[in-house]
């Protein structure tokens, strides 16, 4: 697990060198030539983590299911994108298999679409570069992009869809979430998002905070109701309430909510359209995952996930550009991303065991070798 240390160390140091490039102005070949240097070799990093990979979660599932994948077998027939759940996933499959024949590339395929996006999106409307690929790394959803395919794809996908939601093409931004919905459904509840545009801590941000609390109240009896109408048979009762989240990672995650609460009318007065949409889904997030203490995170945190990838954008810019000027303020940052970095650590090696492998990465050849 010592990559996954380095990993997380060394990307922070290429997008400072990246961001002091941009901070003083690309004027010349030789500091362009640096600055796409740095953030390419961040990119290159991170997609060779991803999709070199042969564990981590549900991996070995989706390798499996690749292997299995039969192009002959599979039929397009795009009405189903309408009526039959990942359909969109199988012609995501169907071309991969087309084009690759090797079963690692189910991974690296998908590790080159997700991060090239989110790279993109988030370094667009990020203002500290550095902090946002760290992140990304700790924080965000990157080590969500290697437990479930189906969700990060359609995450993916709902990313383009942002983009043009903070452009006010809703028309646009429906036909994409209707896009991410073939690759899993639950990515609908993004459709929300148009009424997160406006302040922070609105009164339907504040009705929204009404609403989750009392479905944590009466828990039991909504999810009764709820799998009844919508989740059919993908899962139980008793799967929704047998496991918690660590409470350690909601109190840290409860720590940018509160500053959001407490610095409201400087994000509300300086904040771009996507540092406000972006802080109002975090807050959602974070219900959503404090609701998981209550039962099963495979639902209620997943489900929370979604609405978490403009969290490296928000949190750095909530720390850099609200916090009061200080002379601890450099210091109080700087811990506070430390300590997010460790719990990271801690939790992903298990309590800082280091001598466990949960990716047992594999070697390039990989790629063009049957398993």
């Amino acid at each position: 697990m010592y990559d996954l240390v380095l990993l997380i160390l060394g990307i922070p140091v290429l997008g400072y060198a990246a961001q002091r490039q941009r901070e003083k102005g690309i004027k010349q070949n030789e500091d362009k030539l640096v600055y796409i240097a740095c953030l390419f070799a961040a990119a290159l990093w991170i997609i060779l983590f991803s999709g070199l990979r042969t564990s981590y979660n549900d991996t070995g599932g989706y390798v499996r299911g690749f292997a299995g994948f039969s192009t002959e077998n599979f039929s397009f027939d795009f009405s189903k994108l309408f009526t039959e759940h990942y359909y969109g996933f199988g012609i995501y499959q169907y071309i991969l298999k087309s084009i690759f024949h090797y079963t690692q590339w189910i991974l690296m395929g998908t590790a080159i679409f997700v991060n090239v996006v989110y790279l993109k999106y988030l370094l667009k409307h990020s203002q500290t570069m550095c902090m946002t690929l760290y992140c990304h790394l700790v924080i965000g959803t990157w080590i969500f992009s290697m437990a479930g395919m189906k969700q990060i794809l359609a995450m993916t996908v709902s990313m383009i869809a942002i983009e043009f939601l903070l452009r006010k093409k809703y028309i646009w931004f429906y036909v994409f979430l209707f896009v991410a919905y073939t690759f899993h459904p639950y990515i609908l509840v993004l459709a929300i998002l148009p009424l997160l545009t406006d302040m922070v801590w609105s009164k339907k941000v504040v009705l929204l905070t009404v609403v989750a609390v009392l479905i944590c109240v009466f828990f039991e009896s909504f999810f009764s109701y709820l799998l009844g109408q919508f989740l059919q048979d993908e899962y139980s009762i008793a799967e929704l309430t047998d496991h918690t989240i660590n409470p350690l990672r909601v109190i840290v995650d409860a720590f940018p909510i509160l500053l959001s609460l407490r610095y409201r009318k400087k994000i509300n007065e300086e904040g771009t359209v996507a540092i406000k949409l972006g802080t109002n889904m975090m807050i959602v997030s974070w219900l959503l995952t404090f609701m998981s203490l209550f039962g099963n995170p495979i639902y209620l945190y997943r489900v929370g996930r979604y609405f978490a990838s403009y969290i490296p954008i928000v949190v750095p810019w909530i720390l850099k550009f609200c916090l009061p000027e200080t002379k601890w303020k450099k210091l109080f940052i700087a811990g506070y991303m430390i300590f997010c970095g460790l719990l990271f650590v801690y939790l992903e090696t298990n309590r800082f065991n280091f001598n466990t492998d949960a990716f047992m990465h594999t070697g390039i050849s990989s790629l063009f070798q049957e398993t």
